[in-house]
């Protein structure tokens, strides 16, 4: 019979906790997701935002695609919604990222935990 090997010495409980929780990693699985968010995080720092109709035009996909990625990604609290303007009788939405980086800063500080030196 294998023996189990001991743990002793590791922090914490023995749980490993995710850097990002799942259904983010999900979300992020898809490359339109990941430069929609991209392009999100970068306009950011000067106060720019995204709009379904821009990046509809910007990436060359149907309007209605864009825009369920885009309503994703804020469901999960990647982007929120900043605005609507009215255009030809429908209504702009207009999103920002809510991080500046495209890791959060709950990420970075994980990273940094799990790097750090043993004993520091």
């Amino acid at each position: 019979m294998a023996r189990k090997k001991s743990r002793k010495g590791r922090k914490g409980n023995g749980k490993l906790s995710p850097l990002i929780d799942v259904s983010t990693m999900k979300a992020l699985g898809g490359e339109l997701r990941q430069h929609i968010l991209a392009l999100a995080v970068e306009r950011k720092p000067s106060g720019g935002t995204v709009n379904p109709k821009e990046l509809s035009a910007h990436f060359g996909i149907d309007l209605s695609v864009i825009s369920y990625h885009v309503a994703q990604l804020a469901k999960l609290g990647l982007l929120k919604l900043t605005g609507t303007e009215p255009r030809r009788g429908a209504q702009a939405h207009f999103y920002e990222a809510t991080f500046d980086t495209l890791l959060p800063e709950h990420v970075w500080e994980q990273l940094r935990k799990a790097s750090a030196p043993a004993g520091a």
